[in-house]
């Protein structure tokens, strides 16, 4: 991959990362005003919820099919079973979670008095199933998913305007807000036998698609850590606590990885360049990473310290006075986007790219359990603002891990 055309693809995923947050963070302040602070976090909670079923779906293949799919380029056979393999595994994951959720309907009470909620939020996870990002990722068409997935974006965007208009239309806001990958998933699924190369896709083979377990193992764990602890924290603090305080605390993680996902479009992108450039030119790609280090850093360090300085200002414009509390969470949360930054460029585009997949995997892992044992306690006994400090301390010990482990690690440069 050219740097020219590695531009290309950072703009294209900067275009989607902003359809993909800043367009919810547009929306966030008319639901929270339609909504109200109780329905908003339960439609924080359900989604949430779903976010724990993608993991299982996804199973790190964004990254390892991905990663296939840009080697096979031009072996279009070998391809397409990798695309019959990939999505025959996730829609039955879909179909696995969806069953689990029935059952959690059926047998949780909570669940229950709001089961068409959760039922709707969950064409989020068919969506994602369906949706070969990381075929269009590997193949390096990443302009063509980006256009089909702003323009669902747009218009659930401009239909919640229209057509959500007080707390009842709850669950009409939620499939607004999750169908928009299936919609992208049925206009883009025509087009891959034509960007694979072939006149049909494969029927997926067993031995295939236990290749692919296999290999996408050590990324699912990681990442299904990432999103449990990440996805996990509001169902937590919306269990021990009230649907009000989610709904604060919501608006606040939300405002602040708003911030964080600005910096998501270099990550994807650099990736599958750190990983041939690994290959070619090791010394290349540690030269590289360096000095993304240091202007992504410094980038997403003033942009933390922005953050917390027009918080009291931010929150007043955006959202009504019920959500005046989410300023402090917002200043205490501010850190992240910064400190996350320098763990994606430690862990994933150096650790990940040299072939260190267990030691990247063991980290995340710690961090992980480390959430989940002061999470909790935090939230209990200090609300919110205690939630916000948890999330903070978790993702620093994962970047000091990260930069510990990358000093005492021998990469090659030849």
């Amino acid at each position: 991959m050219s740097q020219k055309r590695l531009l290309e693809n950072i703009f294209s995923l900067g275009v989607l990362q902003f359809a993909n947050y800043a367009l919810p963070l547009l929306l966030l302040p008319y639901l929270a005003h339609t909504l109200g602070v109780e329905k908003l976090g339960l439609l924080a909670f359900s989604i949430s919820l779903m976010q724990l079923f993608t993991v299982l779906v996804d199973y790190g293949f964004n990254l390892s099919a991905a990663r296939q799919a840009s080697i096979l380029r031009n072996d279009s056979t070998t391809l397409n079973q990798l695309f019959a393999a990939i999505t025959a595994l996730r829609i039955a994951f879909a179909t696995a979670g969806l069953f689990i959720l029935y059952i959690l309907v059926q047998t949780i009470p909570r669940l229950h008095t709001d089961a068409n909620l959760y039922f709707a939020s969950y064409s989020l996870v068919i969506g994602n199933a369906l949706f070969p990002l990381w075929l269009f990722q590997g193949l390096e068409r990443i302009k063509l998913a980006s256009l089909i997935q702003i323009g669902t974006k747009l218009v659930a965007f401009l239909s919640t305007f229209l057509l959500v208009e007080g707390p009842n239309d709850v669950v009409l806001a939620a499939l607004l807000q999750t169908s928009t990958n299936l919609v992208a998933a049925l206009i883009s699924l025509p087009l891959v036998p034509t960007a694979i190369g072939v006149t049909r896709i494969a029927a997926p083979k067993l031995e295939h698609m236990r290749r692919q377990l296999k290999d996408g193992w050590d990324i699912f764990l990681s990442s299904a850590a990432i999103n449990l602890y990440t996805s996990s924290n509001i169902l937590i603090l919306g269990a021990l606590t009230n649907p009000s305080t989610a709904g604060i605390y919501h608006v606040a993680e939300k405002t602040v990885r708003a911030v964080q996902y600005l910096f998501e479009p270099i990550n994807q992108a650099v990736f599958p360049y750190m990983s041939k450039l690994a290959q070619d030119n090791p010394q290349a790609a540690l030269d590289f990473n360096d000095k993304l280090l240091k202007w992504a850093g410094a980038v997403s360090f003033l942009a933390c310290i922005s953050l917390a300085i027009t918080a009291p200002w931010l929150v007043p414009l955006l959202f009504s006075p019920d959500f005046s509390e989410s300023i402090q969470l917002i200043q205490a949360m501010a850190p992240l986007p910064f400190i996350i930054v320098i763990s994606n460029i430690i862990g994933k585009q150096k650790l990940l790219t040299f072939g260190f997949n267990q030691e990247f995997s063991r980290i995340i892992l710690r961090g992980a359990g480390l959430n989940f044992a002061i999470f909790p306690l935090m939230a209990h006994f200090f609300g919110a603002l205690g939630a916000a400090f948890a999330n903070v301390v978790t993702e620093t010990i994962i970047a000091i891990l990260f930069v510990l482990k990358s000093r005492k690690t021998h990469f090659p440069t030849r």
